[in-house]
């Protein structure tokens, strides 16, 4: 893959991070073992479900989490219902830097937190001149 792109996917992935919903989001996601549906993340954050779709799927378009499609439990064949859609952090570290070799140097690094770390550390910034 070329390196601008996959600089600029990396960048996409923590730029969307911006919106304080979308953090909250990911945090919850950071947080919790396995697969959350809308529903349970609307609930768990106290927004309308349509919100919380609206900003998973935000995420998703952006890469940083991973989306899968589960009818429920005991719903089979034909007029069970369209399949929930499923979300759950990647697995993969979030982060990206840029720097220019001109005569001033600048770097910008974000990292979201692996699985597992501390929940209030699920995003960081951090800049140099």
């Amino acid at each position: 893959m070329d390196t601008s792109i996959d600089l600029d996917h990396r960048i996409s992935g923590i730029a969307v991070l911006d919106q304080p919903l979308r953090r909250d989001l990911y945090r919850l996601l950071s947080e919790r073992n396995g697969w959350l549906s809308r529903d349970k993340a609307a609930e768990a954050l106290g927004i309308a479900r349509s919100v919380a779709a609206f900003h998973l799927d935000k995420l998703a378009e952006a890469g940083i989490v991973d989306v899968r499609f589960e009818r429920s439990l005991g719903r089979t064949g034909p007029g069970a219902g369209r399949p929930a859609k499923l979300f759950r952090r990647r697995h993969d570290e979030l982060s990206a830097s840029t720097s220019s070799t001109a005569s001033s140097t600048a770097s910008v690094t974000a990292v979201a937190s692996p699985r597992g770390s501390h929940p209030s550390a699920a995003t960081a910034l951090c800049a140099s001149p």
